[in-house]
């Protein structure tokens, strides 16, 4: 959270003190919402690496997440684990994520197998300084964790739990980095497990945004189904229609064109070199 509002106080002038996209390329409209108008709604790119958008993403997240584990797993012990790459392919951030979508897939079915049944999650990759991603899980194995017995390694003060050693074991043997944790999710005075496993979760998403690109066609944050991802908005019954953009013609057809995106009516003044809302002349086809 404090990377994502860091970020935002650079720009506190513009399309961002609007809470607007600046990667805008299409406009929805509609003459049913209210007969008089044409309607318009801008479509954000809804990316991670848009400094708007992965703001309302997290949100999202939040809410999703907040609803669901408070309904559905109330009760629920959680563990966070950190999983890595392999050092030699850290210097490359494609092939880590590459790697870890591989290991993710086969520790799954490990630890499926091992716990005897299906284990529910919420998974995020974070990109370290260095570029290289790794994945931060929060997994349904609480009560699996509370099961062991902590133990103490002479060598390191610290406190190993049997589960620390099993995973470091796990994934080194199909092809993942030694460098690993895994650590209950505790509550304090009393609070809510589930709330408690949402702000670990929320924490991490914050930092994947991190304005960092992503492989292409890879999913960022991955989830089971009974966990499920972000709803999609309920039907309202209106037929929409995607827009390039919007030329003073349309205006004079149309009488009224409400911008609901902004919040206000366009007015000719608004239009620039004929069109609205002024976009790039590189996307503009043979418009220009």
């Amino acid at each position: 959270m404090i990377a994502l509002k860091e970020h935002l106080r650079k720009f506190e002038k513009g399309v961002f003190v609007l809470k607007l996209c600046p990667n805008i390329r299409m406009l929805m409209a509609s003459t049913e919402v209210k007969p008089d108008r044409l309607t318009v709604a801008r479509m954000r790119c809804k990316q991670w690496t848009c400094p708007v958008c992965s703001v309302r993403n997290l949100n999202a997240w939040r809410v999703h997440l907040s609803k669901t584990l408070t309904k559905r797993f109330s009760g629920v012990l959680w563990a966070f684990v950190t999983i890595t790459a392999p050092g030699h392919l850290h210097g490359e951030p494609e092939a880590t994520v590459t790697r870890l979508q591989v290991v993710w897939k086969r520790f799954y079915d490990i630890l499926r197998r091992w716990a005897g049944r299906k284990v529910s999650y919420v998974y995020m990759y974070e990109a370290h300084g260095s570029g290289a991603y790794h994945i931060h899980a929060l997994m349904d194995i609480g009560a699996i964790y509370d099961k062991w017995p902590v133990i103490y390694v002479w060598a390191d003060p610290r406190r190993h739990h049997p589960m620390q050693i099993w995973l470091e074991d796990t994934l080194t043997s199909i092809g993942g980095g030694w460098v690993c944790d895994i650590r209950r999710v505790y509550t304090l005075n009393g609070g809510s497990a589930a709330m408690a496993a949402v702000a670990y979760a929320i924490s991490y998403m914050a930092k994947s945004g991190s304005w960092v690109k992503f492989k292409k066609h890879a999913r960022r944050i991955g989830v089971t189904r009974d966990i499920g991802g972000l709803p999609k908005l309920p039907k309202t019954g209106l037929t929409w229609f995607p827009v390039r953009e919007l030329s003073i013609d349309d205006l004079i057809s149309h009488g009224t064109i409400e911008d609901v995106s902004m919040r206000r009516k366009v007015l000719s003044g608004h239009f620039e070199h004929g069109y609205y809302p002024p976009l790039d002349p590189d996307h503009r086809g043979n418009k220009e």
